[in-house]
């Protein structure tokens, strides 16, 4: 009974400090931020300044330069797959065969090249850090709640032989000062506050100081990592413009858990008594925090390797091929963070890929006998690259991340009518953006590296896709087919935006049969307007039975996708009355007629000659003439909408009428009905910038624009009228019937989308800066649309990401009010369910007035994320993608309830 007291005692403060100690140490600015967030701020100053150049010193203390036994406790709810992973992880450092998927390739990085990085540290005596490591035993418990005193007993018995033990252990735990030890907390663990006895486990990640479990036993090395909530700052994300998840999950946990573990053990190996090697600069910095994570800022430069195909990201192999996304190291020798698989820069090389990624990067030196393999792209490169895809429309250039050195270049460059009409040239550093979409078929890159070694050369990447959707399309043959201009196999690209306009005489038929459609529903769709009046005739999205419908000529079909995961879609057509350019109006034959009996009127002797010419050509200048005479049919702008009078207008709203003034509005919206029988919604007191932005947009997600009134007296614009009115009212007013959980969420991914629309696709971009639920419309079918553009603002040059930023919290302050159905004007209410949210407790301020549905609560972690401090907020890009994936949960749920039990059949 003394020993287990005397344990207890010794271990309660040693333990609490694991968790605080270093949180203390960091400066009062950066508390909040832990340490992959503050490692990373270090290398990016590193890397903007090339002048200075971080070094690591050693203190005299201890490093592990005997073999390295690793032993885990897990805790909470572990399955086999996700121990064998961290299993494979440790057995992989000292595992120098290839993974079975690197057979053919050695260059690319395996852990145990990563462990040479940590063996390059030595001790007092020079003996290197440790290149062997094994597994010791293991304990497993199977808690939910947790309370400091039952953790710290249950740890001390796994170290005792002659006391009973709790957990779940293959052997005893041995007390060795060559050895380091992992306590893993799983996700479902609920740590409890009892007193002072209370664990702070708010970080992910920390070290205890050494301590010893037994009066005459060594002192042992503790650290310990919790598996990161789906989205959590410090979880895996990858950010890299497509929807790449980490090698282990999706949800990024496990890959942030065996990272943590693994910069843990290199931390324990370098620097086991906080006395080893630790950075010049900060004395608190590790090997293993200098360099950036795989987890957190947006901004990280970290390279990564992408798997198109099963659409996974990973930057290096293990044991039997498994893939990990794990922390870098500092390289002392080579004064540089690396980990990266070896890209020859020779010479030009020429791609015809749809998709591609083009990199110059760190290399992996796989000479034998080399101390260290990995090291900064070399002086005096100059590499080429065109890429050429055959009937591409556009091919749009996306910037994973760039990292160069003094004097270092990337430039791009597209043709326009064979000659570069734009010329982009990259230096320094930067972090992920969408340079820009090269019209035409091909490009070109073009890297030259100085002659200047420097430490910040970590490379660069650039990615590639090829859009083959025309942005208008004239259709006057009779019968022909479409499609969306994507190879088969090749999904189409994300933002594409494109038309056909079929020119069929007035009131005849145009019959569309399709014959492939699989797009995303309600994100990629496919609309059918009426050439004349513009209004919308009919829309097609998603998947299932292939519409087969007609049409009163003349139409535009338009194509507008905000994801790219769609297969395609295709159409035949028929037209029963084309318009050709040789069908002439009886003006247009009248003139021609008058003009040259004039002509023979006056010079008799070349009516013949002019006679012979106009018979021979076939009246071939008639066509040009007939362009002047009826210019309405020129070929029509792809956003054009019908142009209104201010009388026309009038009528319609029978003169403004106050009693047309639509409810909830500010007075300066109304009801109207067009001569057509066409129910519109008009709004006036327009500002020229509102009118410009909602020519240029058009998205599924956005309140359609019908027309509009450039009166010098009165700007108006002409929206589609929605049935079912403002968001705010069907959510705040109780007399009516509260939204369903299911609708919540449509309208969450629909304006999610709306936003990255106007964020990413818009040209040139665009920000809300109102995005309210007063600014949301829903139709008839509760799909959601984006209005409300008076404090829009727009810009040719790149718009301040804190306007951007500004857009997101204002939509998570959107998406907090679908979850608890409160308007988020209560900041006192807002607060306190903040505050639920991220003590783990977002299920007690949902809506009451529905029942409890456990997967929406996830809606409140989102809007959690979008409401944090800026250095944490996520992209529109990111929200929407994983609204996307809640989205796709809430279904696969949904479809499991309604399954029938076994052996039964529905009636």
């Amino acid at each position: 009974m003394g020993t287990a007291f005397h344990v207890l005692w010794l271990l309660l403060p040693v333990i609490t400090r694991s968790a605080w100690g270093f949180y203390e140490d960091f400066p009062a600015a950066d508390r909040n931020i832990y340490n992959e967030t503050y490692a990373f701020r270090i290398l990016a100053r590193h890397v903007q300044s090339p002048a200075e150049t971080s070094s690591f010193e050693y203190k005299g203390g201890r490093l592990l330069v005997e073999p390295i036994t690793v032993y885990f406790f897990f805790i909470g709810n572990w399955t086999k797959h996700a121990k064998q992973a961290v299993r494979y992880a440790i057995l992989s450092l000292n595992d120098e065969s290839p993974g079975k998927l690197d057979r053919n390739n050695t260059g690319y990085p395996t852990l145990s090249k990563w462990w040479k990085v940590a063996t390059q540290y030595t001790d007092a005596t020079s003996r290197p850090v440790s290149s062997s490591i094994s597994l010791g035993s293991e304990c497993s418990l199977s808690l939910r709640e947790l309370e400091m005193p039952k953790l710290l007993g249950t740890f001390a018995q796994a170290f005792n032989r002659s006391s009973p033990i709790q957990a779940n252990c293959t052997k005893v735990f041995r007390a060795e000062n060559t050895a380091v030890y992992h306590v893993l907390f799983s996700k479902h663990v609920t740590f409890l506050r009892t007193g002072k006895d209370f664990l702070p486990f708010t970080n992910c990640a920390g070290r205890a100081s050494l301590f010893r479990v037994d009066e005459s036993g060594p002192k042992i090395s503790l650290a310990w990592v919790r598996v990161p909530f789906h989205k959590e700052y410090c979880n895996l994300v990858t950010r890299f413009g497509e929807s790449y998840t980490p090698p282990n999950g999706k949800s990024g946990g496990l890959d942030s858990l065996i990272s943590k573990v693994l910069a843990q053990t290199a931390d324990m190996a370098t620097n086991w008594d906080f006395k080893g090697w630790v950075a010049s600069s900060n004395s608190q910095t590790s090997v293993a925090q200098q360099c950036p994570s795989p987890t957190g800022s947006e901004d990280s430069v970290m390279p990564v390797i992408h798997d198109r195909e099963k659409m996974i990201s990973w930057n290096v192999y293990g044991r039997n091929g498994t893939r990990y996304l794990v922390q870098q190291l500092w390289n002392q020798d080579q004064r540089n963070c690396a980990l990266k698989p070896l890209r020859s820069c020779q010479g030009k090389r020429k791609l015809t890929t749809v998709t591609g990624t083009i990199m110059v990067s760190l290399i992996v030196d796989s000479t034998p006998g080399a101390k260290v393999g990995l090291q900064p792209y070399n002086s005096n490169l100059h590499c080429q690259w065109t890429v050429s895809v055959s009937n591409a429309v556009h091919i749009r250039i996306h910037l994973n991340y760039l990292a160069l050195g003094p004097g270092d270049t990337v430039e791009i460059s597209y043709e326009c009518r064979h000659r570069i009409c734009k010329r982009i040239v990259l230096k320094g550093y930067s972090p992920g953006k969408k340079l820009v979409d090269a019209k035409g078929a091909s490009f070109h890159i073009k890297f030259t590296s100085g002659s200047q070694a420097s430490p910040n050369r970590m490379g660069w990447m650039i990615s590639y896709k090829a859009g083959f959707c025309k942005r208008s399309v004239d259709v006057r043959q009779a019968r022909g087919s479409i499609n969306d201009g994507s190879p088969k196999g090749v999904k189409y690209m994300k933002g594409s935006n494109c038309s056909w306009h079929f020119h069929a005489l007035q009131n005849s038929k145009v019959r569309l049969y399709f014959t492939r459609l699989e797009t995303i529903a309600s994100s990629d769709v496919i609309r059918v307007y009426h050439r004349d009046h513009h209004k919308v005739l009919a829309e097609y999205s998603g998947k299932g039975e292939l519409p087969r419908q007609a049409f009163k000529g003349p139409i535009t079909l338009e194509f507008s996708s905000q994801t790219g995961d769609g297969d395609g879609w295709a159409l035949n057509y028929v037209m029963d009355s084309p318009q050709t350019t040789t069908h002439l109006s009886y003006t247009a034959r009248s003139a021609a007629v008058t003009a040259l009996g004039a002509v023979c009127g006056v010079f008799v002797p070349g009516v013949i000659f002019l006679g012979a010419v106009v018979l021979c050509c076939n009246f071939s200048v008639l066509p040009v003439r007939r362009s002047k005479i009826q210019p309405s049919e020129e070929k029509p702008r792809l956003h054009t909408r019908r142009k209104f009078s201010l009388e026309e207008l009038r009528e319609a709203t029978m003169d403004f009428y106050p009693a047309n003034v639509v409810s909830d509005s500010d007075g300066n919206v109304f009801r109207g009905t067009l001569q057509d029988g066409c129910v519109v919604v008009i709004k006036k007191k327009v500002s020229e910038l509102e009118l410009d932005i909602l020519l240029r947009i058009r998205s599924a997600n956005i309140v359609d624009l019908v027309g509009f009134s450039s009166d010098a007296e009165q700007k108006c614009l002409v929206f589609d009228y929605m049935h079912l009115g403002r968001l705010s009212r069907r959510l705040f007013d109780d007399t009516l019937p509260p939204i369903s959980w299911g609708n919540r969420l449509r309208i969450a991914c629909q304006i999610s989308r709306a936003v990255e629309y106007l964020h990413t696709y818009a040209e040139p971009h665009v920000v809300h800066l109102n995005i309210s639920a007063e600014n949301v419309l829903l139709d008839g079918s509760w799909n959601a649309k984006l209005s409300g553009f008076g404090r829009a603002q727009s810009s040719s040059v790149a718009i301040k990401p804190s306007l951007k930023l500004q857009d997101v919290y204002s939509f998570g302050s959107l998406v907090l009010e679908l979850v608890t159905g409160k308007a988020s004007s209560d900041r006192k209410h807002k607060r306190e369910a903040l505050a639920a949210i991220e003590t783990g407790m977002g299920h007690t301020i949902m809506d009451k007035r529905l029942e409890n549905e456990s997967q929406i609560a996830k809606m409140g972690e989102i809007a959690a994320w979008c409401m944090s401090d800026s250095r944490r907020q996520p992209s529109m890009v990111e929200v929407s993608s994983t609204l996307s994936q809640v989205t796709a949960m809430v279904l696969r749920s949904a479809s499991k309830k309604q399954r029938p039990p076994p052996g039964k059949s529905r009636d």
